[in-house]
């Protein structure tokens, strides 16, 4: 029984790769047949062949920024009113969050949405900010001096073209 039943099923695969191959005529067989990759494990087997892998992006990247001047100037402003912003704790959390909103990304903004302003000690800056350079010109960290202890916060950037925006605010410790 198990014999006919291997036999069987092994008669059906047969047709159905005969029907399968005998359906196609000569007209659909395509004249060079897509180069395909090996698939890997990181790549998905559709994205390594097929009719959907024929599209080329051909928008070429920009230049990748740089620190200057212009761009450093613009960080610091850009940190200055995030700090000032930042240290308003006597308003509303919504009016709070509202000035805050154009000088940082969208994870910051969630990430302060739930502080309450009157928990951040009552501060303002002492000094200039000071701007470190890093290494890739689409990050910076700017230090800002308050009658509480010092900030960090790390700027970011699409591109050169991109605005600077603050990405992260830390309270380092306090200057006593």
């Amino acid at each position: 029984m198990r014999r006919r039943i291997a036999v069987a099923g092994l008669a059906a695969m047969a047709l159905g790769v005969s029907a399968g191959v005998s359906g196609c005529s000569p007209a659909e067989v395509p004249r060079h047949a897509p180069a395909t990759a090996p698939a890997s494990p990181s790549v998905p087997t559709q994205l390594a062949r097929g009719p959907q892998d024929e599209h080329v992006d051909t928008h070429l990247p920009g230049p990748s920024p740089t620190h200057d001047e212009a761009s450093d100037a613009e960080a610091l402003a850009v940190a200055s009113a995030a700090m000032e912003a930042y240290l308003s704790r006597k308003t509303q959390r919504r009016a709070w969050l509202e000035a805050l909103e154009p000088h940082l990304t969208a994870s910051a903004m969630a990430a302060l949405s739930s502080v309450d302003p009157a928990t951040i000690p009552g501060a303002s800056l002492t000094a200039a900010t000071h701007l470190e350079r890093h290494t890739s010109g689409y990050l910076a960290h700017v230090t800002a001096p308050t009658e509480s202890g010092s900030y960090r916060l790390l700027l970011v950037r699409d591109g050169s073209s991109g605005p600077w925006l603050v990405a992260e605010i830390t309270a380092k410790e306090s200057s006593s």
